[in-house]
């Protein structure tokens, strides 16, 4: 009969006076292993406390308001010794601890660190990252999170410190319990050291360059904004009746008899007294009922053309675009973005403000709506430098067809991918019986037959495409969407034959996806039900080794860049990376080059399928005004660029 796992006795130094503190820093320095480090802010503006671990059983917490100056002064070079010199672990440390001890003079080396919480990314996608969470899955260690939020003033420093304490030793307990995974996944293993950690790092250089703002052009594109949120509110006013805001600020100032956009139920109310039938649907809690988020309106105007649905939608487009980018906070104009390496369950990078509050998500800026080029103008290059932009051309269906050839599927996708077939335009001239030449780049046709193979590729339902479209401002009904996905698995009934097919069969098989060597990142789907319907978690599957080898493979071209010429690269979009470069013929050369290189990832599947995914270039001095170029017509691109500029000046 076995026996419980006894409760983890931890000695956490909580009280020590000065030379208590300098010994144990001393032990960190003279120790030959990591040490783990935690910091606990006061209203997340100053660091109030700080922990260390010199094993998953020892930590001491402290602060520095407890000594005076000349005590402070040593405590201080001690600590900022071990941040320079020591290998040092931490929970989501890269983006957050490191920043604000940063912030505070000291020198953190991020080549000396490890994040248990990038760690845990890499071995269990699925699963949440939080801290107590990892507690749970690898520790005995009772719940505790709560000590941190319970304590009162000076009285409770202890507790906080306690608390602190504790966090440094389990993330300690916690790295070497995912040590002996890696030891079980060499696979996994080899993805963190050689990659996903060293990437962490690089970003976090790359994270602070941000770029730059033209505030001229951003202040005229607010007053734009506020312009024509006024249109937009006069036109609903107009067709309802009463006075309407977008915010319950606006609409204190209104008096009672006014409508809130920002509020659910009052859209609801107000689309009902206007005719309108609001769609049902399951909100997040599991409860049916109307509903009037995005996608609700979005099928609605898919479906009515109603122009009140479609100025309610314009006026969250407009505060998204306000409140999200052109309100950002900037520092000397500067647009910083933070990258979270851990931040999907592909892989992919996600992006947010920093941990100062500054910039905004770049990455999931709009990229094809007219607010969208208005700010996209807004973003330029520094004086003397210049953008180049490099995208992977036609990304995501590049693993599709190489899976459907891999699997013995048709192979005839692949082969119009390799001999640079329009295959979104030929896809539309089916769907449309047009002649191929009348559904090219700038058509809505060769937009509906992207869109459709988008759509169809990845099981999402007519509903969904439709609202996708209706958010381009495209009035697509349902039933015709049908029509587009039905048309397109006509054409390519090898996306649910064989590629979708593949999919379905490793989950039940396995739980488990992987992408292609040399990335091989693999992702367990634990919710696959060995009864009933998993279309849900199959739909989820479907994209998940496109999307994520897609964005791994910029990740990994990020890192080639930042290894061998650092401080190019400025933003990571997903499928593609902006360089800024000097201003000159060479730079741009050099940078063509290295993007090249960065890319030349030979992606290899299980059954010996190989591709290499093609590379589209851009240069320009705002993101807006980008221009194609390749290496054959560098010269003569950058020579128009440069008298283009020479006209602004």
């Amino acid at each position: 009969m076995g026996n419980l796992q006894p409760l983890p006795e931890r000695n956490l130094i909580v009280e020590a006076a000065f030379d208590g503190v300098v010994e144990y820093l001393e032990k960190c320095l003279v120790s030959p292993n990591p040490i783990s480090i935690d910091i606990e802010m006061l209203r997340r503006t100053y660091v109030y406390t700080i922990a260390l671990a010199l094993s998953p059983w020892s930590a001491i917490s402290f602060s520095f308001a407890d000594f005076g100056d000349m005590q402070g002064v040593i405590i201080w070079r001690l600590l900022d010794r071990i941040f320079r010199t020591k290998r040092q672990i931490g929970q989501n440390y890269l983006t957050f601890d490191s920043c604000w001890l940063e912030s505070l003079g000291f020198r953190p080396d991020p080549e000396l660190v490890d994040d248990t919480l990038i760690r845990h990314h890499v071995l269990w996608l699925e699963f949440k990252h939080r801290l107590e969470f990892q507690t749970m899955q690898y520790t005995r260690e009772p719940y505790y999170k709560d000590e941190g939020k319970t304590w009162r003033s000076r009285k409770g420093l202890k507790q906080l410190r306690l608390y602190n304490a504790k966090d440094a030793a389990v993330t300690y307990e916690i790295f070497l319990e995912q040590e002996k995974e890696f030891s079980d996944r060499p696979v996994s293993k080899r993805l963190y050291y050689e990659y996903e950690m060293p990437l962490a790092r690089k970003m976090h250089a790359v994270e602070r360059r941000g770029i730059a703002t033209d505030p001229v052009k951003m202040e005229a594109l607010r007053k734009h904004v506020v312009s024509e949120l006024g249109i937009c509110k006069k036109y609903i006013s107009g067709e309802v009746g009463k006075p309407v805001g977008t915010d319950t600020k606006e609409t204190k100032s209104m008096g009672s008899d006014c409508i809130n956009i920002g509020s659910p139920a009052q859209v609801i109310t107000m689309l009902k007294g206007l005719g309108l039938k609001v769609p049902i649907k399951r909100n997040a809690s599991g409860a049916w009922g109307e509903s009037s988020d995005k996608e609700t309106l979005n099928v609605m105007f898919a479906e009515t053309n109603n122009r009140v649905v479609k100025e309610i939608l314009r006026i969250r487009e407009l505060n998204k675009m306000l409140g999200t980018y052109i309100n950002a906070r900037k520092l000397n104009d500067i647009l910083y973005c933070s990258y979270i390496i851990a931040g999907t369950v592909t892989g992919r990078r996600s992006s947010r403000s920093n941990y100062l509050n500054y910039g905004t998500n770049l990455q999931n800026q709009p990229e094809h709506s007219d607010l969208a080029k208005m700010f996209k103008e807004c973003l330029v290059a520094r004086p003397g430098k210049i953008f180049i932009s490099c995208d992977q051309s036609g990304a995501e269906e590049w693993p599709v067809q190489a899976l459907i050839t891999d699997q013995g599927g048709d192979p005839s996708g692949l082969i119009d991918l390799r001999g640079g077939a329009k295959r979104h335009d030929i896809l539309a001239a089916f769907i449309f019986g047009m002649p191929e030449d009348q559904c090219g780049k700038g058509t809505p046709q060769r937009f509906v037959g992207k869109k459709t193979r988008h759509a169809g590729s990845y099981g999402v339902q007519a509903a969904t495409m439709s609202s996708a479209m209706a958010k381009e401002g495209f009035h697509v009904p349902v039933h015709q969407c049908e029509f587009f996905l039905t048309k397109f698995h006509e054409k390519e009934p090898d996306i649910q034959n064989v590629f979708q097919k593949y999919v379905e069969n490793e989950l039940i098989k396995n739980r488990r996806l992987e992408t292609p060597y040399p990335i091989n990142r693999e992702r367990y789907f634990f919710g696959i039900r060995p009864y009933g319907s998993n279309n849900k978690k199959f739909k989820e599957a479907y994209s998940y080794i496109p999307q994520s080898t897609v964005g791994d493979c910029t990740g990994k071209a990020i890192l080639y860049c930042e290894t061998n010429k650092p401080g190019l690269v400025i933003m990571d979009k997903h499928d593609g990376i902006i360089l800024e470069t000097d201003d000159n013929e060479q730079a741009i050369k050099d940078g063509f080059e290295l993007l090249r290189s960065a890319y030349d990832i030979e992606l290899v599947f299980k059954n010996g399928t190989k591709i290499n995914i093609p590379l589209e270039f851009q240069m320009g001095y705002t993101l807006k005004d980008m221009i194609e170029f390749s290496g054959a017509n560098l010269k003569e691109i950058y020579d128009r660029k440069l008298n283009d500029r020479a006209v602004v000046v």
